[in-house]
């Protein structure tokens, strides 16, 4: 059997052409969980972004297994 954390804290944010502030928003939550010693996960519902937030979406998921992202 495997051994699997649970996730204690799911946090749900929509965002709509966010690219210039949403890196910064996921450190400051990533930041403060991380310093509770709280398993968690960051889902972003990008509403239909026209700039490139969901590129941006993309490459912090590159180095975090805690962000999804739903389009």
């Amino acid at each position: 059997m495997e051994n699997k954390q649970t996730i204690e804290v799911s946090i749900v944010v929509p965002v709509y052409n966010e690219e210039d502030s949403i890196k910064d928003l996921f450190l400051r939550i990533s930041d403060t969980l991380n310093r509770l010693h709280k398993k968690y996960e960051v889902i972003f519902i990008d509403d239909g972004s026209i700039d490139s937030t969901f590129n941006v979406l993309k490459e912090l998921s590159k180095d975090s297994g805690a962000l999804k992202i739903i389009r």
